[in-house]
This record gives C-alpha cells, sequence and structure tokens, in this order.
C-alpha cells in the first residue's frame, strides 16, 4: 500500500507544479498584470472589441467583495462571449467536469467514513441549481440577455460555493450523533450514491465526449473548420497545460485558457491520487488482489473515456460500493459456490 509520506510528497509536488503553471504563466505573460490594471483605473475598464463597460459596483461594499467580483467578471468575460474560441470551450470543459467533483467533495464531507441515513439526496439538485445552472445562465450571449445582466451572472455564478452551500445545508446537515450504519441506512446511502452520480457522470461525460468530438473534428476533418478554429480548438490546445514560454498577452483574456488547463491539470490530479488511494485501501480491506497499478490504469481508462472529474467520481463511487455494497464479497461467495458446485459435480 502507498505510504503515507509517498502520497503526502506526491500532493505537495502536483500543488505547487498547478501553483507554477497557473499563476507563474500569467506572471511572465503579463495577463495577470492586465487582469489587475482593468480594475484599477480612474476610468471605467471597455471589454475588448466591444463597447461595454466593466460595472465597478455589485454590491456595493468595493473591498473586498466588489473588486474581487470585478477581477473575477474580466476574466471570465472573454471565455464567456466567445472572442477566445479555446477559452470558451476549456471553460466550457471546466463547468461540465468540474460538477462530478462538486459531487464527490459535497457527498464525501456528509457522509465522512461511514454512510449516512440521508446521505443527501439534495446534493445534486443544489449544485445544479447553485452551480450548474447559473453557468448556463453566465454563458447565455449578451445580444440576448444584454451585458450588464451578463456580468451579474458572471459574478454571481462565482459565488457558486456560496450557492450550493445554500441549497444543500437545509437537507444534509449533519446530525450532532450519527447513528450506527444499519442495513436500512445502508441501503438508503447506497441508492443516494447510485442516483446521484449517475446524474452527475452522465452530465460531465456528455460535456466531455462533446468537447473532445469537436477537438478531435479539427484533426480528423479541419476542411469543415475556419483555419482559426483548427488551432484554437486542437486537443493539444485544449487538453494539454502549455510548458513553452507564453507570448506577451495583450488582453486579459489571453492567459485565461493556460490558467484553467493548468488549474484543471493540477486540481483534477490532486483529486485522483487521493480517490486512487481511497480505492486502493477499500480494496485491501476486503481482502482483493487488484494492486495499486491496476487501480491507476483503470483511473486513467476512465478519465480518457468521462474526463477527469467524472472519473474521480466514478472511482469514490466504487470506493462506496466495495465498502458498503458488497461488490468483491459477492464476488468472492460467488467464486467460490460456483467452485463448490463444480467439485461436487465431479465427484
Amino acid at each position: 500500500m502507498t505510504s503515507r509520506f509517498q502520497v503526502k510528497f506526491a500532493l505537495g509536488a502536483v500543488g505547487l507544479l498547478g501553483l507554477l503553471g497557473t499563476y507563474g504563466r500569467g506572471a511572465l505573460d503579463g495577463s495577470t498584470d492586465l487582469l489587475f490594471r482593468a480594475v484599477d483605473r480612474d476610468t471605467p475598464y471597455v471589454f475588448p472589441g466591444t463597447l461595454f463597460t466593466l460595472r465597478q459596483t455589485f454590491t456595493g461594499i468595493w473591498f473586498p467583495i466588489d473588486y474581487l467580483l470585478n477581477v473575477l467578471v474580466v476574466f471570465w468575460f472573454e471565455a464567456v462571449d466567445g472572442s477566445h474560441p479555446s477559452a470558451a470551450a476549456i471553460s466550457l470543459y471546466f463547468l461540465g467536469q468540474l460538477l462530478p467533483c462538486l459531487v464527490l467533495i459535497y457527498s464525501t464531507s456528509v457522509r465522512g467514513d461511514r454512510p449516512t441515513p440521508d446521505l443527501g439526496w439534495m446534493i445534486l439538485p443544489a449544485i445544479l441549481l447553485g452551480y450548474f445552472i447559473p453557468g448556463v445562465i453566465m454563458a447565455l450571449p449578451s445580444s440576448l440577455v444584454g451585458n450588464p445582466f451578463q456580468q451579474y451572472a458572471i459574478a454571481i455564478w462565482n459565488l457558486y460555493p456560496l450557492l450550493v452551500f445554500a441549497c444543500e445545508t437545509p437537507s444534509t446537515a449533519k446530525p450532532k450523533t450519527t447513528p450506527a450504519p444499519t442495513e436500512a441506512i445502508i441501503t438508503n446511502h447506497l441508492r443516494a450514491v447510485r442516483v446521484t452520480n449517475t446524474l452527475a457522470l452522465i452530465i460531465g461525460s456528455v460535456i466531455h465526449l462533446f468537447i473532445l468530438g469537436v477537438s478531435l473534428a479539427t484533426v480528423l476533418f479541419p476542411s469543415i473548420f475556419q483555419p482559426i478554429y483548427v488551432a484554437e480548438l486542437s486537443p493539444s490546445t485544449l487538453f494539454f497545460p502549455p510548458v513553452s514560454m507564453p507570448p506577451k498577452a495583450v488582453v486579459p483574456g489571453d492567459g485565461v485558457a493556460s490558467l484553467l488547463l493548468w488549474d484543471q491539470f493540477a486540481g483534477y490530479l490532486l483529486v485522483m491520487i487521493v480517490t486512487i488511494v481511497e480505492v486502493q485501501r477499500a480494496l485491501m480491506s476486503v481482502k482483493a488482489s487488484q494492486s495499486l497499478w491496476s487501480v491507476v490504469v483503470m483511473a486513467v481508462v476512465a478519465t480518457l473515456l468521462l474526463g477527469p472529474g467524472s472519473a474521480c467520481l466514478l472511482g469514490s463511487w466504487v470506493r462506496d460500493e466495495v465498502l458498503f455494497g458488497g461488490w468483491i464479497q459477492d464476488s468472492k461467495r460467488d467464486t467460490k459456490s460456483s467452485t463448490a458446485v463444480e467439485k461436487k459435480h465431479k465427484s
């Protein structure tokens, strides 16, 4: 089994790499400087390629709330309005893959180390209401909803941790004492896990396959795209964080794609490492024969097919089924039974 030191070292190394990739590149290409200069100015900031100006007031509390919301609106605006196709596609992918990761995080926080009677039938609805639907509204074109509405939508979506918490807390608040896991509690726990995870995996995987399909089409059928989209939507642009020295950013949106790619790479890899360790420990607790490397290979395959966030949620689901659903135990019992029947038949 992987030692605790090895896991901590891997998590620390990935975290440091992600920090350098996200904020280091932003400092090198100047996009971070452009981002803050757009907010720290005497005259209203005009979004590139438009006549729209940045709203400087959202709540009436300039620092830190409105200041931070201004920074976030400037950061996301060029991805949302489509002026940077690669950033827009990566942002959509980010929206889809973070959803199953949020389901994993919130369900784990409710569950803890043991199944609970009300694991949270409202976890997925809360995430849809507080995170996914505001994200969809944020992506509506300004020609349809108006620019002021779009800026408010971007600001509201960035508050999704608070929105999800507000939607989820009434139905999933932990009791002061967690009852012992009876068969009824375990059954309800697994039912909630299966329904919630299935729906989250469908949403995340559909978006993953859609973006992947469009990206592969630029390689297989480049003639159906304008030349700019062939480069902007290629697999190397949408799925692999850049490592070469970045060109000088002209507008804040020039650094969005790079930051999101490095953020996704490091973030999902961190969650994946923890998930792999948890799955391996669950398998060992029931004396399963799968090695750590077999779990890693399955994680890689799931990532390619479903996306990294969906793969992490799938791993967490496997853990629950192994510990509480009797997957391995049932398989062993079936194997022993069939072996016994076969021996009896031969005798």
